[in-house]
């Protein structure tokens, strides 16, 4: 019974959060728009756009102009004749905590929990070229690596092409070499990685 009552109350906990987190980027949101009509700048206020999370079935209401702005991916987007007609994209394969942040990202250049977050918004950040947000992740991403996060790290530094990451990740890998080359996923790493990796235990012993 009490662990029903433990998931039943963390899924509670989970709903309140994100209706708290909800609320922020409404406000943040409905500043933006009132900002502009302070402006007379009508035209941003009312041009918004959905950004639709499948993951989640949820979407957030955003401003088309500061998206586009922040985004070249985003701008292209928008002007293309298959959205021109449309107020709603969908993000893919991307969970709703990580979609909030990267629109806290865009109204404010500043995120939450992005140590928790970081690989997952660095890949969103890829994906939509914004490079200020893949920066921050980049930064967090090169620190604090242990046997359970450095070769996930590895894979994505390589994906992203975040040589940062990367260098400080196999600087973690050889020093810790029993250990890491012990865990399955050390097998499944790409050629290229691993030969980097033997090339600098070879200098290191």
């Amino acid at each position: 019974m009490s662990g029903i009552v433990n998931e039943e109350t963390k899924a509670a906990e989970l709903e309140s959060q994100e209706q708290i987190n909800d609320d922020d980027l409404s406000r943040l949101v409905d500043n933006f728009s009132s900002a502009c009509l302070a402006h007379n700048n009508n035209k941003a206020a009312g041009e918004m756009i959905y950004l639709f999370c499948a993951t989640k079935g949820k979407s957030i209401k955003v401003h088309k102009c500061l998206f586009a702005h922040k985004s070249s991916v985003f701008a292209d987007m928008f002007v293309s004749a298959e959205m021109m007609e449309q107020d709603v994209v969908a993000i893919p394969d991307t969970e709703y905590n990580v979609l909030e942040e990267m629109v806290r990202y865009v109204y404010t250049g500043k995120v939450r929990d992005i140590d928790a977050l970081a690989c997952q918004l660095a890949v969103v950040a890829d994906t939509y070229a914004l490079d200020g947000l893949k920066t921050m992740c980049e930064m967090r991403m090169s620190k604090n690596f242990n046997l359970d996060n450095v070769i996930v790290r590895l894979e994505l530094a390589e994906k992203l092409r975040m040589p940062p990451v990367m260098e400080k990740a196999m600087t973690f890998v050889v020093a810790n070499a029993v250990n890491v080359s012990a865990k399955p996923e050390f097998q499944k790493l790409s050629g290229h990685i691993l030969s980097q990796l033997f090339s600098k235990l070879a200098n290191h012993f």
